[in-house]
């Protein structure tokens, strides 16, 4: 499975909860970077009107 599906999974069993970068991060053993730059891409997925989900950044 590659990244964005890994963290994707992650975010879906998290749910209200939500994670920290850091703890992404630690958990994924990815750079800080690699992490944010899919994120991104799986907020940019979601943008799509036919989707049901959004992904929120907090404390940014």
């Amino acid at each position: 499975m590659n990244l964005k599906g890994i963290i994707e999974g992650i975010l879906f069993a998290v749910g209200d909860e939500g994670i920290s970068l850091n703890d992404l991060i630690k958990i994924l053993d990815k750079s800080p970077e690699e992490i944010k730059n899919t994120l991104m891409e799986l907020k940019n997925d979601y943008e799509s009107d036919d989707r049901g989900i959004r992904i929120t950044f907090l404390g940014i």
